[in-house]
């Protein structure tokens, strides 16, 4: 990993200078800010301002001279560049400009804010934003440091760390927090990142013996491979928990072969996380989901085995049919835990799995009854779920199983108070539905340390792409197969004449497939003729040949019980990868892809495609032949060496990919390249 940036005057000042508050109005955010920083108890906190008074009880200066830990800089974006250029020479070490106007307006706020920090590096002063609502820190003793626009902030001091991109986001991380009572150890609102960005704060958080969790929320991650790295030796150590926005960018749009449309603007960003061994949530209510769970102090479970233990029968069944969706597994309980179960509980409870102990279980039956199920040697997890019934015992039970096994658990309750507190206080998450629960138990599978060092490092930063639409052309199939060594490939001819059509038919084996030549997404356009006799494909040659550039390829016609989709890309911001994905070209509609980064690890492959929703399809479903996965590996293998080895390739799609008695052999590709005039 990189050097870690010295930010201590970001998140740990003793001292700091408010610019922006006025003499007159108190009602300005720079007042608000200030009012903050007063509150905070820090060693000093000075005002700074052009107009001579009291702003908040401190007597105001015209410019900053001795220096600071950090200025807070709140002032009209056309008096920024003077904040910061009196904040440098005045010797302040941070600055964290909270004003907006700046590289979100347009070229002129990117060339406004590009002389930020220009000012800042000639200073040696590091800076947070433009366009920012600030940072909350803990500092020692158990005193806050409030440097942002959030007021009447009500925190539990605790091990959750949250960056985010976005301020109002950040409102609802210390809102969540507060209303979930988890303990928050520090708050910081990126905004542009013009100098200070996600991955040089990962960083510093690496080294943070306060920050136990991190959350960030993010609208592009803009590190590469850098933060993929970071990432990956922090969450070595401690959970990363990512909620990326925007996956639907406009960019996927303007693709040129499937794979980039399928891929996405989140893609290689997924396979970015997975790779660093975050845990990406898909929606905000996951998201803090997952940072309740990776803050309690439980390790990851053993294995998928889950009970679900309840004194309320319909939540359960949700839980399981949850579980069932997720891969998780409901063993059947042991034979000694079903009879320790029976000789307490009432004859009429359900000892399976979901174990309904019934309301109508003796007070003094549930803690062994739950003990009997952790015990069991087929559970490595327990869900529990208690509805309406205050039971005590219940509660008493599941925490001292909890603590004596070790089994990670998880819990939905209602209208549960006792209950609810007394489960929270021995460390057990408490999720607002049964589907939740299960997901979050599911969550912690994803927190098992990485044994693994990334490949690759050491290794060049990948090229990423900034080619624009217009830069790109499009090969023909036949010139995309030429360069796109190492493919299974179906015997074909490519064809300039009827004679030369004629001698194809006579050495390929019919039935035949005919397909235009030098036009891309032919199937859509009618171009590509199925299942020909050779007279059929001698008939409809000319037809083809007057579509496309005057050849056309003519292959074997093959059969399959699948279709697959292989491409590459060159992300802008992680470089090259590799998207795998079910339907080939009806791939779009079946929306199923999994991304990994080049070069791939180790079982990379094999985890991606079991990561497909219809991977059992491919595992020999319903007695077809199974996958070759090693074959499926050479396809991938061989985009990303041309990804890899020849830097003007953009895109590429194998489309479809037929997948053959489990043989996988491509039927079509397609590679886009950058033109070099």
């Amino acid at each position: 990993m990189a050097e870690t940036p010295d930010l201590n005057p970001l998140f740990l000042p003793r001292s700091v200078a408010v610019y922006g508050a006025s003499t007159r109005d108190p009602s300005r955010l720079g007042n608000r800010l200030l009012r903050n920083a007063i509150g905070s108890a820090l060693d000093k906190v000075r005002v700074i301002s052009p107009t001579s008074g009291t702003a908040e009880g401190l007597r105001t200066t015209r410019s900053l001279a001795g220096g600071v830990d950090l200025a807070l800089i709140s002032v009209p974006a056309v008096s920024v560049e003077a904040a910061m250029n009196d904040a440098a020479a005045g010797g302040a070490r941070a600055a964290i400009v909270l004003t907006s106007g700046f590289a979100e307006t347009g070229q002129e706020g990117r060339a406004a804010q590009e002389r930020l920090r220009a000012i800042a590096s000639g200073a040696g002063m590091r800076f947070l934003g433009p366009n920012c609502m600030g940072v909350i820190s803990r500092l020692d003793g158990g005193r806050w440091m409030n440097g942002s626009y959030f007021w009447d902030v009500d925190l539990a001091p605790g091990g959750v760390t949250m960056l985010s991109q976005s301020g109002a986001f950040g409102g609802m991380f210390l809102a969540e927090m507060s209303r979930r009572g988890l303990g928050v150890c520090r708050f910081a609102s990126l905004g542009n990142a013009a100098d200070v960005d996600e991955t040089q704060v990962l960083r510093w958080l690496a080294q943070d013996d306060q920050t136990r969790v991190i959350g960030l929320f993010a609208e592009a991650l803009s590190g590469g491979r850098g933060f993929v790295e970071t990432v990956s030796s922090i969450s070595a150590q401690r959970p990363v928990v990512v909620l990326k926005a925007g996956k639907t960018a406009t960019g996927a749009r303007a693709a040129i072969s499937h794979t980039g449309s399928i891929a996405g603007a989140h893609g290689a960003a997924a396979a970015a996380l997975r790779r660093a061994g975050a845990m990406e949530a898909q929606t905000a209510d996951e998201f803090f989901d997952l940072l309740a769970v990776a803050a309690s102090p439980m390790h990851p479970p053993a294995g998928p085995r889950l009970a679900v233990v309840t004194i309320s029968g319909g939540p359960s069944v949700l839980a399981a049919d949850e579980a069932e969706r997720l891969g998780l597994v409901l063993p059947r309980l042991a034979d000694s835990t079903l009879r320790a179960l029976k000789a307490v509980v009432p004859s009429f409870a359900a000892t399976g799995n979901p174990v309904d102990l019934t309301p109508q279980c003796p007070p003094e039956a549930y803690a062994p009854a739950v003990n009997a199920v952790y015990r069991d040697p087929t559970v490595d997890g327990v869900v529990v779920i208690d509805c309406g019934l205050d039971v005590v015992e219940l509660a008493d039970g599941v925490a001292a199983a909890h603590k004596h096994t070790g089994k990670p658990t998880v819990a939905f309750t209602t209208d549960t108070p006792i209950v609810s507190g007394r489960l929270a206080a021995a460390g057990v998450p408490l999720l607002p539905s049964p589907e939740r629960a299960v997901r979050a138990f599911a969550s912690l599978m994803r927190r098992s340390p990485r044994q693994r060092s990334m490949r690759g490092t050491g290794r060049p930063e990948p090229e990423a792409s900034t080619a624009e639409p217009r830069d790109l052309t499009a090969l023909t199939e036949w010139e995309s197969k030429q360069r796109l060594r190492g493919l299974p490939l179906v015997p074909e001819r490519r064809t300039r004449s009827p004679a030369e059509a004629a001698r194809a038919v006579a050495e390929l084996r019919a039935p035949l497939v005919a397909k235009a030549s030098g036009v891309a997404h032919k199937s859509e356009q009618g171009l590509v003729r199925l299942d020909l006799s050779p007279e059929e494909v001698l008939d409809v040659w000319q037809e083809l040949a007057d579509t496309g550039d005057g050849a056309v390829l003519v292959a074997e016609f093959i059969r399959g019980e699948l279709e697959l989709v292989v491409g590459g890309l060159r992300d802008p911001h992680f470089g090259p990868a590799v998207t795998i994905g079910l339907g080939g070209t009806a791939a779009e509609i079946l929306d199923d892809t999994v991304t990994v980064l080049v070069p791939p690890e180790p079982g990379e492959v094999e985890s991606a495609v079991r990561a497909l929703k219809g991977a059992p399809l491919l595992h020999g479903y319903r007695g077809a032949n199974p996958l070759d996965l090693d074959a499926l590996e050479a396809i991938v293998q061989a985009v990303a060496d041309a990804l890899d080895k020849q830097d003007e390739i953009i895109e590429i799609d194998c489309n479809p990919v037929i997948i053959c008695g489990g043989s996988p052999r491509v039927a079509d590709a397609l590679v886009v390249i950058r033109r070099s005039d």
